[in-house]
């Protein structure tokens, strides 16, 4: 059955999926299956709208319905755009390493940055479904007081942590679960030190 032909609460199976007119995202192939899509399957095969109202509130392992899928309002081309991956160490405090709970390739940075050097480097996977980035940190606090590291995606604050001491320390930040634990490529990403004694 054709997407357009779907009721509007009925499940899409990936068959369906492929007539709806949704864009597919590099390295995805059209699959021909009466199963079921869940919302993973669905915002990870295709560009989708995921801040519709029916589907941002799913869990990524419902299955969605013909009315949880429109495209998004983006124009594609043909160039993948690839967004960036920021560390910005300041204030004294050095950024010694970072690492990911899931095999993800991150891009490759210098280490140890030191507190005088933004390093910016362009995303290497399609995606990275990792919710939680450990950074190892040193150096001295500039003025002794508390700074702040902070977990940016596209500008927003996800997770931040106080740096309340001096010396070698390991610092989690955690994206949240929703809308989606996921960074895509085109996503800028940016993990930086704030001189803020608060989160």
């Amino acid at each position: 059955m054709a997407f357009g032909d779907l009721a509007t609460n009925q499940g899409v199976s990936f068959t369906n999926a492929q007539t709806g007119g949704f864009t597919l995202k590099p390295g995805q192939l059209s699959v021909t299956s009466d199963e079921q899509m869940t919302k993973l399957d669905a915002t990870t095969k295709y560009y989708l709208d995921t801040s519709n109202i029916y589907l941002s509130p799913k869990p990524n392992n419902q299955v969605v319905v013909k009315r949880d899928l429109t495209n998004t309002t983006t124009t594609t081309t043909t160039a993948t755009p690839v967004g960036d991956f920021i560390i910005n160490p300041a204030y004294g405090i050095n950024i010694t390493g970072l690492s990911v709970n899931f095999s993800q390739s991150l891009p490759t940075f210098s280490f140890p940055a030191n507190a005088t050097s933004t390093q910016t480097q362009p995303m290497v996977d399609d995606y990275i479904s990792s919710t939680v980035f450990t950074v190892t940190l040193s150096g001295t606090r500039e003025f002794g007081t508390d700074k702040t590291i902070t977990l940016y995606v596209n500008s927003v604050p996800m997770d931040c942590q106080v740096i309340s001491a001096d010396g070698a320390q390991t610092k989690t930040l955690t994206v949240p679960p929703h809308p989606a634990p996921f960074i895509y490529i085109t996503d800028t990403v940016a993990i930086r030190i704030d001189n803020s004694t608060t989160c």
